[in-house]
């Protein structure tokens, strides 16, 4: 996955502009309504966002979230946001997503993860039994035993 271009980027930010404005008007409220609900933005700062002049922070995206009563998840995604630099390792975009959750969001990711999971678990049995079996140890593993009971150097 390559950058994204200077075109590729104004295009994403106009997407996200059209859905916060589908968004505004889906509750009836105004430009003035809604920058009125956030702290320190103005009616003129949510016409630039709307027609795709500005892209939205992070941080007002989670006032966003919290005016509009959407998982703050559903609003990065709708705003089109890239995910932070921090966030680019597994473990932490997982723990980010779970912190974002609404329950029936974590519900239903469990729900579509755990046979993956199973799956995986069973298939990483399965080689450590074969290596345990061959005796292979790999990174990460505990090495087998000596049988002498002599002191290991490992």
């Amino acid at each position: 996955m390559g950058r994204e271009t200077l075109d590729e980027r104004h295009d994403r930010i106009r997407r996200a502009g059209r859905w916060l404005r589908q968004e505004r008007d889906s509750r009836g409220w105004t430009q003035a309504d809604l920058a009125e609900r956030l702290p320190g933005v103005s009616q003129h700062a949510v016409s630039a966002f709307e027609r795709g002049a500005y892209e939205v922070e992070a941080g007002v995206a989670r006032d966003i979230a919290r005016v509009f009563a959407l998982p703050e998840y559903d609003v990065w995604r709708g705003l089109e946001i890239p995910l932070p630099a921090e966030l680019a390792t597994r473990r932490k975009a997982i723990a980010w997503a779970l912190e974002v959750m609404t329950d029936k969001q974590a519900e239903d990711l469990l729900d579509r993860m755990l046979p993956q999971l199973r799956a995986k678990l069973r298939g990483a049995k399965a080689a450590a039994d074969r290596d345990r079996r061959s005796g292979v140890t790999r990174p990460g593993s505990n090495p087998p035993r000596a049988s002498s009971g002599g002191c290991s150097a490992i």
